[in-house]
């Protein structure tokens, strides 16, 4: 298994500076944001691109993936945009030399048919996967909103059958749902891209505090000896979400922390 670090912890930090930082705490590679131009966007022209691809060549790191913000439920109601989004995703993680993007399931529209939205869901992954193969970048549909749970991405990746379409496992979303991560693993196992590790706690009022790893009951230790039984030899992501939680360390500190703690597990 491989260990790489995402850029969401610190989108408003130049990406070189970001880049020194994961280097320099030992990880393999990076998940960068894909999106308002912060490190990555797929506005960015040739150029941008192959200065991404430079930086990470001169701190020896691996694009571990691209994280877009397409949103399969409500996006795929259009197919024709959603399509062209897609592709230029696509094209995006493939200039970068990144050979997974991130995807999301997201909310199924209030009043519609879940089954029907998840067949068009699935229908416009199928549409694009193609595309993907030759670009050698895996779609991962992650454990997110309406599809935190492994039985429910699993629907869709099963009538979605194509080698370029896979997980994205947020190990603690799918926890947060109530669903075993023993589940979670023996559904969609057979189908990993990569997975974000991130930690949490439960709070009084129901909901959950992030936290270092290990300090929270999110069960990663436990997930990495089923994957060690597997053979995984992917990526694990530390997702620290700063950008979304500014109360949380800085980045530099969780990058020192996780890895020495999934070291340790693994």
């Amino acid at each position: 298994m491989k260990l790489a670090f995402s850029s969401l912890a610190a989108p408003d930090q130049p990406l070189a500076t970001f880049l020194q930082q994961v280097a320099n705490a030992g990880y393999d590679g990076v998940e960068l944001r894909g999106k308002d131009r912060k490190h990555l966007d797929p506005s960015m022209s040739a150029k941008e691109r192959a200065d991404v691809c430079h930086l990470l060549a001169d701190m020896c790191l691996e694009a571990a993936a691209v994280t877009s913000y397409v949103v399969l439920a409500p996006d795929s109601a259009d197919r024709t945009k959603a399509q062209a989004t897609l592709a230029a995703y696509i094209d995006l993680a493939h200039d970068v030399g990144s050979p997974l993007l991130r995807v999301f399931g997201g909310r199924v529209p209030q009043g519609q048919d879940r089954a029907a939205v998840e067949r068009r869901m699935a229908d416009l992954l199928l549409s694009v996967a193609d595309r993907a193969a030759a670009a050698d970048v895996d779609l991962c549909v992650e454990t997110h909103d309406d599809f935190m749970r492994a039985e429910d991405l699993a629907r869709v990746l099963r009538m979605a059958r194509h080698l370029n379409i896979c997980a994205l496992w947020d190990v603690n979303n799918q926890f947060e749902s109530g669903e075993p991560v023993a589940r979670g693993m023996e559904l969609l196992g057979d189908r990993l891209g990569y997975l974000h590790v991130k930690d949490s706690f439960p709070l009084p009022n129901g909901k959950r505090q992030l936290c270092f790893l290990g300090a929270g009951d999110v069960p990663i230790a436990q997930v990495v000896q089923m994957l060690k039984a597997r053979d995984f030899g992917g990526y694990l992501v530390v997702e620290w979400e700063k950008a979304w939680h500014p109360d949380l360390p800085d980045a530099d500190l969780a990058m020192v922390q996780h890895i020495r703690k999934l070291r340790e597990y693994l």
